[in-house]
């Protein structure tokens, strides 16, 4: 988006990072010269005058850490026209495994570890475990990859 819109002021989330190397956000696309990173909360002195005029609101989620890392994600409102704009804070991974998996395990079964040098054991929650992680994984190095159907 930052590249199609050239004239665009583009806003980052606090705390963008890239993986697995932490590279500099111009080197992700993201322009110097017209990037900024959001601030915490609508009252600091950094949100622009021209969100509070319009009625445009949001909120940081997070960051929230774990042992595989970092997530954080911004949520916009705009109350003038009621509408909630958000990004991947809204895909649902669900525990519907595929039958594809059926004739082969072993993919299930390897993402459901926690360590490497975990066994785990075929049960439904394993596998269930296990499709969350592929996918979750898919959206993150190949988002093209996956398909995403209609609620």
């Amino acid at each position: 988006m930052a590249q199609k819109f050239k004239n665009s002021k583009v806003w980052l989330q606090p705390g963008q990072y890239s993986f697995p190397s932490n590279l500099p956000d111009s080197f992700l696309g993201f322009p110097s010269s017209r990037t900024e990173i959001l601030p915490f909360s609508m009252d600091s002195p950094n949100v622009p005058n021209e969100w509070k005029e319009s009625n445009l609101e949001f909120k940081i989620l997070g960051p929230f850490i774990s042992k595989d890392g970092a997530f954080g994600e911004a949520v916009f409102y705009h109350g003038g026209t009621k509408t909630l704009m958000v990004t991947d804070t809204v895909v649902e991974v669900t525990d519907e495994v595929p039958s594809i998996y059926d004739k082969d395990l072993n993919p299930i079964l390897y993402h459901a570890r926690d360590t490497v040098t975990d066994a785990v054991t075929d049960t439904i929650e394993t596998r269930k475990k296990g499709w969350r992680r592929i996918v979750l994984f898919g959206l993150f190095f190949m988002p093209s990859a996956i398909t995403i159907k209609d609620a």
